[in-house]
Protein backbone atom coordinates (compact mmCIF):
# COMPACT_ATOMS: atom_id res chain seq x y z
CA UNK A 1 0.00 0.00 0.00
CA UNK A 2 2.88 2.35 0.71
CA UNK A 3 4.20 2.00 -2.84
CA UNK A 4 0.82 2.93 -4.32
CA UNK A 5 0.59 6.09 -2.25
CA UNK A 6 4.08 7.15 -3.40
CA UNK A 7 3.18 6.54 -7.02
CA UNK A 8 0.01 8.58 -6.70
CA UNK A 9 1.87 11.60 -5.31
CA UNK A 10 4.59 11.88 -7.97
CA UNK A 11 3.09 15.15 -9.20
CA UNK A 12 3.20 16.72 -5.73
CA UNK A 13 6.77 15.49 -5.31
CA UNK A 14 7.69 17.12 -8.63
CA UNK A 15 6.08 20.40 -7.60
CA UNK A 16 8.10 20.56 -4.38
CA UNK A 17 11.36 19.94 -6.22
CA UNK A 18 10.73 22.15 -9.26
CA UNK A 19 9.24 25.27 -7.74
CA UNK A 20 8.79 28.66 -9.46
CA UNK A 21 9.75 28.97 -13.14
CA UNK A 22 10.73 25.32 -13.43
CA UNK A 23 7.35 24.37 -12.02
CA UNK A 24 5.61 26.49 -14.65
CA UNK A 25 7.69 24.86 -17.39
CA UNK A 26 6.96 21.40 -16.01
CA UNK A 27 3.21 22.04 -15.72
CA UNK A 28 2.93 23.60 -19.19
CA UNK A 29 4.93 20.80 -20.76
CA UNK A 30 2.81 18.19 -18.97
CA UNK A 31 -0.38 19.93 -20.14
CA UNK A 32 0.83 20.09 -23.77
CA UNK A 33 1.99 16.45 -23.74
CA UNK A 34 -1.39 15.34 -22.36
CA UNK A 35 -3.26 17.40 -24.98
CA UNK A 36 -1.05 15.97 -27.76
CA UNK A 37 -1.69 12.47 -26.44
CA UNK A 38 -5.45 13.08 -26.68
CA UNK A 39 -5.08 14.43 -30.24
CA UNK A 40 -3.12 11.33 -31.23
CA UNK A 41 -5.62 9.02 -29.56
CA UNK A 42 -8.83 10.64 -30.81
CA UNK A 43 -7.89 12.41 -34.03
CA UNK A 44 -4.82 10.50 -35.18
CA UNK A 45 -2.81 13.76 -35.29
CA UNK A 46 0.78 13.66 -34.14
CA UNK A 47 3.01 16.70 -33.61
CA UNK A 48 6.77 16.50 -33.62
CA UNK A 49 8.84 17.10 -30.51
CA UNK A 50 9.87 20.47 -31.91
CA UNK A 51 6.22 21.51 -32.33
CA UNK A 52 5.44 20.42 -28.76
CA UNK A 53 8.33 22.57 -27.49
CA UNK A 54 7.03 25.53 -29.53
CA UNK A 55 3.51 25.13 -28.10
CA UNK A 56 4.91 24.89 -24.56
CA UNK A 57 7.01 28.03 -25.08
CA UNK A 58 3.97 29.84 -26.45
CA UNK A 59 2.01 29.00 -23.28
CA UNK A 60 4.89 30.12 -21.07
CA UNK A 61 5.14 33.41 -22.98
CA UNK A 62 1.40 33.92 -22.53
CA UNK A 63 1.73 33.31 -18.77
CA UNK A 64 4.60 35.80 -18.56
CA UNK A 65 2.60 38.42 -20.45
CA UNK A 66 -0.35 37.91 -18.12
CA UNK A 67 1.90 38.51 -15.13
CA UNK A 68 3.00 41.86 -16.57
CA UNK A 69 -0.54 43.17 -16.98
CA UNK A 70 -2.13 45.48 -14.50
CA UNK A 71 -5.69 44.42 -13.90
CA UNK A 72 -8.31 47.09 -13.44
CA UNK A 73 -11.98 46.77 -12.74
CA UNK A 74 -14.40 48.67 -14.91
CA UNK A 75 -18.15 48.76 -14.77
CA UNK A 76 -19.89 48.98 -18.09
CA UNK A 77 -23.57 49.67 -18.57
CA UNK A 78 -23.64 48.31 -22.10
CA UNK A 79 -24.69 44.75 -22.84
CA UNK A 80 -22.70 42.51 -25.17
CA UNK A 81 -24.41 41.71 -28.45
CA UNK A 82 -23.03 39.37 -31.04
CA UNK A 83 -22.91 39.95 -34.76
CA UNK A 84 -25.01 37.63 -36.90
CA UNK A 85 -21.96 36.40 -38.84
CA UNK A 86 -19.87 35.78 -35.71
CA UNK A 87 -19.30 32.19 -34.68
CA UNK A 88 -18.85 31.75 -30.93
CA UNK A 89 -16.72 28.84 -29.79
CA UNK A 90 -17.49 27.41 -26.35
CA UNK A 91 -14.99 25.02 -24.79
CA UNK A 92 -16.12 22.76 -21.97
CA UNK A 93 -14.40 20.44 -19.53
CA UNK A 94 -15.61 18.60 -16.44
CA UNK A 95 -13.09 17.17 -13.97
CA UNK A 96 -14.77 14.41 -11.94
CA UNK A 97 -14.32 13.46 -8.28
CA UNK A 98 -15.09 9.73 -7.99
CA UNK A 99 -15.00 9.72 -4.19
CA UNK A 100 -17.63 12.44 -3.75
CA UNK A 101 -19.56 11.94 -7.02
CA UNK A 102 -19.24 15.56 -8.06
CA UNK A 103 -17.82 17.55 -10.93
CA UNK A 104 -17.07 21.12 -11.91
CA UNK A 105 -18.12 22.21 -15.37
CA UNK A 106 -15.67 24.72 -16.83
CA UNK A 107 -16.98 26.76 -19.75
CA UNK A 108 -15.21 29.42 -21.84
CA UNK A 109 -16.83 31.28 -24.75
CA UNK A 110 -14.57 32.99 -27.31
CA UNK A 111 -15.20 35.00 -30.45
CA UNK A 112 -13.49 34.39 -33.80
CA UNK A 113 -10.47 36.46 -32.67
CA UNK A 114 -10.00 34.25 -29.59
CA UNK A 115 -11.15 36.92 -27.15
CA UNK A 116 -12.97 35.62 -24.08
CA UNK A 117 -16.62 36.67 -24.15
CA UNK A 118 -17.74 34.73 -21.07
CA UNK A 119 -16.57 32.05 -18.69
CA UNK A 120 -18.39 30.03 -16.08
CA UNK A 121 -17.74 27.38 -13.42
CA UNK A 122 -20.60 25.17 -12.24
CA UNK A 123 -20.28 22.73 -9.33
CA UNK A 124 -22.50 19.67 -9.71
CA UNK A 125 -23.21 17.05 -7.04
CA UNK A 126 -24.58 13.51 -7.28
CA UNK A 127 -22.94 12.93 -10.66
CA UNK A 128 -22.85 9.17 -11.35
CA UNK A 129 -19.83 8.98 -13.68
CA UNK A 130 -17.18 10.90 -15.62
CA UNK A 131 -19.28 10.48 -18.79
CA UNK A 132 -22.29 12.04 -17.07
CA UNK A 133 -20.08 14.92 -15.90
CA UNK A 134 -18.85 15.58 -19.46
CA UNK A 135 -22.37 15.26 -20.93
CA UNK A 136 -23.72 17.70 -18.32
CA UNK A 137 -20.90 20.15 -19.09
CA UNK A 138 -21.65 19.92 -22.82
CA UNK A 139 -25.34 20.65 -22.17
CA UNK A 140 -24.36 23.59 -19.95
CA UNK A 141 -22.18 24.91 -22.81
CA UNK A 142 -25.19 24.76 -25.16
CA UNK A 143 -27.34 26.56 -22.57
CA UNK A 144 -24.62 29.20 -22.17
CA UNK A 145 -24.80 29.86 -25.92
CA UNK A 146 -28.59 30.17 -25.74
CA UNK A 147 -28.35 32.59 -22.82
CA UNK A 148 -25.83 34.72 -24.72
CA UNK A 149 -28.15 34.85 -27.74
CA UNK A 150 -25.63 33.16 -30.02
CA UNK A 151 -26.93 32.01 -33.42
CA UNK A 152 -23.80 30.28 -34.74
CA UNK A 153 -21.86 28.19 -32.29
CA UNK A 154 -19.09 25.64 -32.11
CA UNK A 155 -18.89 23.40 -29.04
CA UNK A 156 -15.55 21.79 -28.22
CA UNK A 157 -14.55 19.39 -25.47
CA UNK A 158 -12.07 16.57 -24.93
CA UNK A 159 -14.72 13.87 -24.38
CA UNK A 160 -14.91 12.31 -27.84
CA UNK A 161 -17.75 9.96 -26.81
CA UNK A 162 -19.95 12.89 -25.80
CA UNK A 163 -19.13 14.85 -28.96
CA UNK A 164 -20.00 11.85 -31.17
CA UNK A 165 -23.30 11.31 -29.31
CA UNK A 166 -24.19 15.00 -29.82
CA UNK A 167 -23.51 14.70 -33.55
CA UNK A 168 -25.68 11.59 -33.79
CA UNK A 169 -29.47 11.62 -34.13
CA UNK A 170 -30.02 8.20 -32.56
CA UNK A 171 -31.66 7.86 -29.16
CA UNK A 172 -29.17 7.17 -26.40
CA UNK A 173 -30.27 4.91 -23.55
CA UNK A 174 -27.09 5.23 -21.50
CA UNK A 175 -26.91 7.26 -18.29
CA UNK A 176 -25.96 10.27 -20.42
CA UNK A 177 -29.01 9.89 -22.66
CA UNK A 178 -31.06 12.60 -20.96
CA UNK A 179 -28.31 15.18 -21.49
CA UNK A 180 -27.79 14.16 -25.11
CA UNK A 181 -31.55 14.38 -25.73
CA UNK A 182 -31.66 17.89 -24.21
CA UNK A 183 -28.69 18.95 -26.36
CA UNK A 184 -30.31 17.60 -29.52
CA UNK A 185 -33.58 19.41 -28.71
CA UNK A 186 -31.67 22.71 -28.37
CA UNK A 187 -30.00 22.36 -31.80
CA UNK A 188 -32.99 23.91 -33.58
CA UNK A 189 -32.55 27.14 -31.57
CA UNK A 190 -29.33 27.91 -33.48
CA UNK A 191 -28.69 28.83 -37.12
CA UNK A 192 -25.73 26.46 -36.93
CA UNK A 193 -24.15 24.42 -34.18
CA UNK A 194 -21.11 22.18 -34.54
CA UNK A 195 -19.57 19.76 -32.09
Amino acid sequence: MRVASCESCWLLWSMRIYWSERCQLFCCALWVIWTERNKKLHEGKLNTGKEIVEITNKFLKEIDEMGNRTLTMQWAASKWSHQETQVVKINFDAPYDRNQFRSTSRLVARNNRGEVLASKLILSTEVPSPFAAEARACFQAVRMGLTMGVKKMEIEGDALTIIKKCQSTTINKLEIGVYIKDIQQCKSDFQSIQF
